[in-house]
């Protein structure tokens, strides 16, 4: 089985507290995971990195990585998360925009296959489109809001690019009870997990077992 996993992370200063323990969660996962599936198939897992900040306020406001395979791109895996640091931003991010590039990655999208997006923020996401006119911003981004469950969900609006298959793909949402998580949280196969940057991490057990399903 497939699992391709894109980890969505808030690189803004005040997740400074908390980004140490995020990545040693990202670099545990497939150790972690690979404990909730049944030991009798071959399981392979990949993992992607989208550092968000914020559009119109930071230099680097959207960093991507490719798919790491675990088992074959290992050393490449743990240099892109140590690279992740902590600087600028504001009181709101691009969030949203990282969930949207997130929903594009090249995913697997043959054979028995798990499709995840975990986001990590301490902070509410600018509106949808907010920094638009900023220099790199992404082309195609929803324009509303609800658009997003579209692109989650399916519907015959979904985009092309959207290439991985709706009952296959679970959504991890670390954040705060604010906007625009708090409304994305209404999602099917999506699981909210408050966090903040005072609370800490919290455990993954439950993550793994919600991917794994």
């Amino acid at each position: 089985m497939n699992t391709d996993v894109v980890f969505c992370v808030d690189v803004t200063a005040s997740m400074d507290l908390l980004i140490d323990d995020i990545k040693r969660r990202i670099l545990d996962f497939a150790q972690g995971y690979l404990r909730y599936l049944t030991k009798d198939e071959a399981h392979n897992v990949r993992i992607r990195l989208v550092a968000f900040r914020a559009y119109g306020e930071d230099e680097a406001p959207m960093t991507e990585t490719p798919f790491y395979d675990v088992s074959s791109e290992w050393d490449g895996l743990q240099s892109a998360v140590a690279s992740l640091r902590c600087d600028g931003g504001v009181s709101e991010t691009s969030g949203l925009e990282a969930f949207a590039l997130a929903m594009q990655s090249p995913f697997v999208c043959i054979g028995e296959r798990r499709t995840a997006i975990v986001l990590f923020t301490d902070a509410e996401s600018y509106p949808v489109r907010k920094g638009s006119d900023a220099f790199g911003y992404p082309e195609g981004m929803p324009g509303e809001l609800a658009e997003f469950a579209t692109w989650w969900e399916g519907g015959a609006k979904r985009p092309e690019r959207i290439g991985f298959t709706p009952e296959y793909a679970r959504l991890v949402l670390f954040s705060p009870d604010c906007y625009p998580w708090s409304s994305l949280e209404a999602l099917k196969r999506c699981k909210h997990v408050l966090m903040t940057s005072e609370s800490g991490v919290p455990d993954f057990e439950e993550v793994y077992a919600f991917i794994a399903a």
